[in-house]
């Protein structure tokens, strides 16, 4: 609460839309945590509550306690992971969007020299052509593609790069295509 009570002061504002758990604790009280949402909730403080790194047993020991409606998890081409872990699943099943920190890789595609990127570069120039769009406009894409309805988040406050990001939401990404940049990513082919 006292966290809630300095991001308003330190933002000039009134309440805040979504507050995240930016990361589980071991020793969390679901009742506690529920509480504290709930005083929040009332005072019109916030509007709605997530949490960030949440694996799915932590995710609905806190939402069995108080109604989650976002889970921020680390995806993209270079951590493709949550599609096989359950994560990306467990968001579908339940009803709920997931957020995707670092949804570039931490810009990999764009600096790095390591055998990731230079398998997607390959495939990147020619669907860039296909798309007519920018290399990080076709990242987006294929994370704004899933069906769990990944909400990217840029982290950037370069205004070319958060266009790049809204202009990925006009590409409609073939299946096909995604899955040849899945494929880049993780060096084999996918059933």
């Amino acid at each position: 609460i006292e966290s809630v009570e300095n991001s308003l002061s330190n933002f000039n504002t009134d309440y805040i839309d979504t507050l995240l758990i930016h990361r589980p604790d071991y020793l969390m009280e679901p009742d506690e945590v529920a509480s504290a949402f709930k005083k929040l909730e009332e005072s019109g403080k916030v509007l709605q509550f997530g949490v960030s790194n949440f694996t799915e047993p932590q995710f609905d020991l806190l939402n069995k306690s108080y109604p989650l409606v976002t889970n921020q998890i680390e995806i993209s081409l270079f951590n493709n992971a949550p599609l096989d872990n359950g994560i990306l699943n467990h968001s579908l099943y339940n009803g709920i969007l997931p957020m995707a920190w670092s949804p570039l890789g931490g810009g990999d595609i764009f600096v790095a020299n390591n055998p990731i990127t230079k398998r997607l570069k390959k495939v990147v120039t020619k669907l860039k052509e296909y798309y007519n769009c920018e290399l990080d406009e076709l990242l987006y894409a294929w994370i704004l593609k899933h069906p769990a309805g990944i909400l990217p988040v840029t982290g950037t406050s370069k205004l070319h790069r958060i266009k790049s990001a809204k202009n990925s939401l006009a590409i409609d990404l073939e299946k096909e295509h995604w899955y040849m940049l899945l494929e880049a990513a993780k060096g084999e082919s996918v059933p």
